[in-house]
């Protein structure tokens, strides 16, 4: 007969297995808690509120309802978490950016129809959002040519980039005239160019000839970053 024991004798001998499992989970405890400690402070500092001098505090994260303040605010208090260690040197890595009436960073842009009388109406928008794209120029040309750029059609303009500006040479021969549809595929396409500037034709057509009625030798600029958008055919 095999006598399992459940006495004061085996009592002894579970209870000392269960201080043993206790002291195992105590110290794994421990190790974890330490192990969190760290990756709290190997992790940067933590916006955790932004106070304007007037005005209730203002939301963070994509989540919360957006704050409405109905006073511009003359100053910005940025409340980290406790213990955040800040570089005096890195401070000028906060950066505050304005957005336009409906919320959002609108980018600088230029809507034009080309001298075409609103036959073809072509937007060119910065890439960049908000005032990072002002500046952006577009500068047209003309040549009459009946070669293309490098494995594209002879009616594409030729583009090359100088800094914040794009240089567009249209083609005027007589069989190979730039159209709106040759600009907007052209700049998209180009790396450099698209890079800085989305090309959109807004409305018209996009078979509608530019080539000679495009304004050359003057720089057009983008611009309006931030505000509202409006557009019109400039002749």
């Amino acid at each position: 007969m095999k006598t399992f024991g459940f006495g004061s004798g085996s009592t002894s001998g579970n209870g000392s297995h269960r201080d043993k499992l206790r002291k195992k989970q105590l110290v794994r405890r421990s190790v974890l808690e330490s192990l969190e400690t760290r990756n709290l402070m190997t992790t940067g500092p933590q916006l955790i509120g932004v106070q304007p001098n007037e005005g209730s505090l203002i939301a963070l994260g994509a989540s919360s309802t957006p704050t409405v303040l109905h006073t511009s605010p003359r100053e910005l208090v940025l409340r980290f978490n406790d213990g955040a260690e800040l570089d005096a040197n890195s401070l000028g890595g906060i950066q505050i950016k304005r957005a336009g009436a409906d919320g959002v960073l609108s980018a600088a842009y230029l809507t034009t129809d080309l001298g075409t009388n609103g036959q073809a109406v072509v937007d060119f928008s910065a890439s960049l959002p908000g005032q990072q794209g002002n500046g952006t120029e577009i500068f047209f040309t003309q040549s009459s040519r009946t070669v293309g750029p490098v494995g594209k059609p002879v009616s594409y303009p030729i583009l090359s980039v100088q800094g914040q500006r794009i240089n567009i040479d249209v083609n005027i021969a007589p069989a190979f005239k730039t159209t709106a549809n040759d600009l907007v595929k052209a700049m998209n396409e180009d790396p450099a160019v698209s890079s800085l500037i989305v090309t959109t034709l807004l409305r018209g057509f996009g078979t509608t000839v530019i080539a000679d009625t495009v304004t050359t030798g003057q720089v057009l600029p983008l611009l309006g970053a931030g505000s509202a958008r409006a557009s019109t055919n400039f002749n």
